[in-house]
């Protein structure tokens, strides 16, 4: 429900109601929020620390409502050796 109380997350847009269009600005405040905004890479250079955390692969999804590469790093002890888990996701907004 469209409420400047709301705190979910949404992959569309609301349908809006004359004269407001129809957009993913579901609490109101004027803003399309976009709920993933980091980036990373799991790429290690010489000399680096292990890359650990999530992220959007490259760049985040142009658009609320996009899918796209979600990419987890962990670097493990005694060395670094990453493991990327990768998933496809969809930016959600608000």
């Amino acid at each position: 429900m469209v409420s400047p109380d709301q705190t979910g997350w949404f992959t569309m847009r609301h349908a809006g109601n004359y004269p407001y269009p129809a957009t993913y600005d579901w609490n109101c405040d004027g803003v399309e929020e976009r709920e993933y905004g980091a980036t990373i890479s799991c790429f290690i250079d010489v000399g680096e620390i292990c890359p650990t955390g999530e992220g959007w692969q490259s760049s985040e999804p142009a658009a609320c409502g996009t899918t796209g590469r979600w990419i987890r790093c962990t670097g493990s002890s005694g060395g670094c050796t990453t493991i990327v888990i990768e998933e496809s996701r969809q930016q959600r907004c608000r």
